[in-house]
C-alpha cells in the first residue's frame, strides 16, 4: 500500500497536501475562537451582556471548552437567566470535573431559585472523578496491557508470576473503566429547565393535563422521549426513526414524573444517549 501511494506522484502530493492543511486548518478555528472569546469576554466586562452572549455563542461553535461554558455561565447568571446559567455551569463541569468555582456558582443559584440538590448514584459519583474522556484512555491502556501481559511471556518467555499479576489487576481496570463509563451514560441523560417555568404535562401533548410546574434551572433526568412515528421503548418494536423528539419523560429533582415539551429543556450533554428509543402513544 506504502508503495502504491509513493510510485503515484500525483496522489502522494493530495496526501501530503491534505496532511499539512488539516493542521493548518485546526489552528486557524483556534485562533478564530480565542478571537471571539477574548471579544466576549470584553463584553461581559463591559457588561454588555446581549452581545457577549451572542459571540460566545459564535465561539462555541467553533469547538466547546469548560471555560467558555464557564464564561457563558457566569454571563447568562448576570444577564438573569438562572436556568441557561446552570446548564452551561453543568456543561463545564462535564468537561473539567474538578472547576471548582462553577461548581460553588451552581450551588449559589440553586438556593437562590430554591432548587433541590441533585441526587446521584455511587456509580455516577464515582464516574464524576474524571471526565468520559479520562475512562476512555484509561481502559484502552487497561485493555491492552492485560493483552501484552498475557500474550508477550508466550512468545518472549519471563516470568509468568508477575505477568499473571498485570494482566489481572489490568482487567479489574477495565472493568472499573467500564462501570464509570455506563456511569456517564446514566449522566448524560440530564437536563435543565430552561429561563420559563416548564409545565408538566401528564401525556405528551400540549392539551394534556397538568400536573405541575417544573421551576427553572431544576435538573431533570430523562426517561423517554415521544416524537410522532418513533416506536415505543416498552414494546420492543425495532423502527428506527431519527425525528427530533417533541416531547420527553421526565423525573425532577424531587420525583415528579410527567413530559415536558423538547423547547422547555437544555441536554447538559448536548443530546440525549442512544438508550432512549422513543414511544409511540
Amino acid at each position: 500500500l506504502l508503495h502504491f501511494f509513493v510510485s503515484s506522484p500525483l496522489l502522494f502530493r493530495l496526501l501530503a497536501a491534505l496532511c499539512l492543511a488539516l493542521p493548518l486548518h485546526a489552528q486557524s478555528n483556534e485562533t478564530e475562537a480565542e478571537k471571539l472569546f477574548q471579544s466576549a469576554n470584553a463584553a461581559a466586562s463591559r457588561r454588555e451582556f446581549d452581545q457577549a452572549i451572542e459571540t460566545y455563542g459564535q465561539a462555541l461553535g467553533y469547538g466547546e471548552s469548560a471555560a467558555l461554558h464557564f464564561n457563558l455561565a457566569n454571563t447568562l447568571r448576570e444577564a438573569g437567566q438562572p436556568g441557561s446559567a446552570v446548564l452551561h455551569y453543568e456543561r463545564a463541569l462535564l468537561l473539567d470535573t474538578t472547576l471548582a468555582e462553577a461548581r460553588r456558582n451552581l450551588e449559589l443559584i440553586r438556593t437562590r431559585q430554591r432548587l433541590p440538590s441533585p441526587s446521584f448514584t455511587w456509580l455516577e459519583t464515582a464516574a464524576a472523578i474524571l471526565p468520559a474522556q479520562g475512562w476512555t484512555w484509561i481502559l484502552c491502556l487497561s485493555f491492552w496491557t492485560a493483552v501484552s501481559a498475557l500474550i508477550l511471556p508466550r512468545h518472549f518467555g519471563g516470568g509468568r508470576s508477575w505477568t499473571q499479576a498485570l494482566a489481572f489487576a489490568s482487567v479489574l481496570v477495565v472493568i472499573a473503566s467500564s462501570l464509570a463509563h455506563y456511569g456517564w451514560s446514566t449522566l448524560r441523560d440530564r437536563a435543565i429547565v430552561l429561563d420559563s417555568p416548564a409545565p408538566l404535562r401528564s401525556a405528551p401533548a400540549k392539551d394534556a393535563l397538568p400536573l405541575g410546574t417544573l421551576p427553572v434551572g431544576d435538573l431533570v433526568r430523562i426517561e423517554d422521549t415521544y416524537a410522532p412515528g418513533k416506536s415505543a421503548k416498552t414494546t420492543g418494536a425495532k423502527e428506527n426513526n431519527t425525528a427530533t423528539p417533541d416531547y420527553y419523560l421526565v423525573r425532577s429533582s424531587n420525583g415528579q414524573t410527567g413530559w415536558v415539551h423538547a423547547e422547555e429543556i437544555g441536554f447538559i450533554s448536548g443530546q440525549p444517549s442512544s438508550s432512549l428509543s422513543g414511544s409511540k402513544l
